[in-house]
């Protein structure tokens, strides 16, 4: 589990694994709920839902970041990522840089065909292939 700590309401440390001492208080893993609610220390309740790279974008965390404000005599701190669906415009340019990657590497290849530095047919390892497209990059 991780935690926050506060002073006067503030968070000066973000989310992180509690220590075992912090200042002249030792043996913090030990310590119950209450003596560390006490000694500024808050445990974080994380949202953090699983998401699809390809077509969806992971947004924050939002709360527990340093600076932000512990609101009243909270038990826990609440840090929330969020997911939302990519748009056309993002799919569309993630498409558009993909294409360019392929544009580029197959313009280096073609490169490599015309001057005679890559020969089909010829039994290239992958290291090979590489430093020759690498060559014309």
């Amino acid at each position: 589990m991780k935690y926050i700590h506060h002073t006067n309401n503030i968070i000066d440390i973000a989310a992180s694994v509690l220590p075992r001492a912090y200042g002249n208080t030792s043996g913090l893993n030990h310590a119950s709920p209450e003596e560390l609610k006490a000694l500024g220390w808050l445990p974080v309740v994380l949202t953090n839902p699983p998401f699809d790279s390809e077509t969806q974008v992971r947004t924050g965390p939002i709360g527990g970041q340093v600076g932000d404000v512990v609101t009243g005599n909270a038990d826990s701190v609440d840090v929330i990522f969020s997911v939302r669906d990519k748009t056309a415009q993002e799919l569309d340019d993630e498409k558009d840089a993909e294409a360019g990657q392929q544009l580029k590497t197959l313009k280096a290849l073609g490169l490599a065909l015309n001057d005679g530095s890559f020969v089909p047919g010829s039994n290239y390892t992958n290291t090979q292939l590489k430093a020759i497209i690498k060559a014309k990059l």
